[in-house]
């Protein structure tokens, strides 16, 4: 039975999801769901499931004990004293229906005790909070010292491109040295030395 239980909680799951996936989008071909009423009857159709795995789910026994976790001992614990539930004292007189020729000695009635139980007393854990070893921070590790940066080098200009810095040097790509000036029509571009 909890195989059984097991597989349609899977299969009720599957058409909760479907069934609301169809309600949102209006179909779902694949499950041949075509609008969104087939959608809110498979909705359905998924609690009628829902209601079978109640039905068919293994009950509990209730001679087992449930697992519990016992507290661990601690050594703060307190102890309170309760008084006990007062009982009231009854008196029960007995008479026979029929008098017995064979008895004649006199029915005694109960005497009601004056004695009260001893106290009930009650452990009551209490959880002790143990103070917690500060951390201390430790150093970060060193890191090794960046390799030293090579220049790349410089990216050769072009005669008469323009240029952003008036003195500026450059080396063009046959190697011909060249410098930021203000040209004829006072832009700055580069020209040869």
């Amino acid at each position: 039975m909890q195989v059984l239980a097991s597989v349609l909680v899977l299969i009720w799951m599957v058409m909760v999801v479907v069934a609301v996936i169809g309600l949102i989008r209006g179909r779902v071909r694949w499950a041949r769901i075509g609008s969104r009423r087939s959608a809110g009857w498979v909705l359905a159709a998924s609690f009628l499931v829902f209601i079978s795995i109640g039905l068919v789910a293994p009950k509990q026994d209730s001679t087992q004990a449930p697992l519990a976790i016992a507290p661990s001992p601690s050594p703060a614990s307190t102890t309170s004293t309760q008084p006990p539930p007062v009982i009231p004292a009854t008196t029960t007189t007995s008479t026979p229906a029929t008098p017995t020729p064979t008895s004649t000695a006199p029915t005694v009635a109960a005497q009601p005790s004056t004695e009260l139980p001893a106290p009930l007393t009650q452990t009551v854990e209490t959880p002790v909070i143990e103070p917690v070893a500060p951390v201390t921070p430790t150093a970060p590790a060193p890191t090794p010292p960046a390799a030293p940066t090579v220049a790349a080098p410089p990216k050769p200009v072009t005669a008469g491109a323009f240029c952003s810095t008036a003195g500026a040097t450059g080396i063009s790509k046959t190697g011909k040295p060249m410098v930021c000036e203000t040209a004829s029509d006072g832009r700055l571009r580069w020209r040869q030395q």
